[in-house]
């Protein structure tokens, strides 16, 4: 069954990064986010919120090589894309502050969007 995106933050800026390597979580903070499944923008503080996965490989740039995760992560500023690729996994593609472009590939990872108070 393919699995569908309910809301993107294509070309929104982050607001607040945070990782946490020991439980394998990314929070994403932003403005807003738009709702795919209503196709309106939504303009409320949110938190985006990915976890828990098994596995994240990472592309720099053009080039072809998987990493490790951690080994490249950067602090994001943009998310020019998000969806699940041919093979069922989760991938994203960001732009960092120090100006890199990774494409994360995320296996099993589970997602959440929050209000934030902020």
């Amino acid at each position: 069954m393919k699995q569908l995106l309910k809301y993107s933050f294509d070309d929104e800026p982050v607001r607040k990064f945070c990782l946490d390597l020991s439980v394998k979580r990314i929070e994403v903070h932003f403005s807003g986010y738009h709702d795919l499944v209503k196709n309106i923008l939504i303009e409320v503080p949110c938190i985006w919120v990915i976890e828990s996965w098994e596995d994240a490989k990472c592309k720099v740039g053009e080039g072809s090589k998987l990493f490790d995760l951690y080994d490249v992560i950067g602090v994001f500023k943009l998310i020019l894309y998000a969806k699940y690729n041919e093979f069922g996994h989760f991938e994203i593609l960001v732009n960092t502050v120090d100006n890199r472009y990774l494409t994360i590939f995320f296996k099993g990872a589970k997602m959440n969007l929050c209000k934030s108070e902020s």
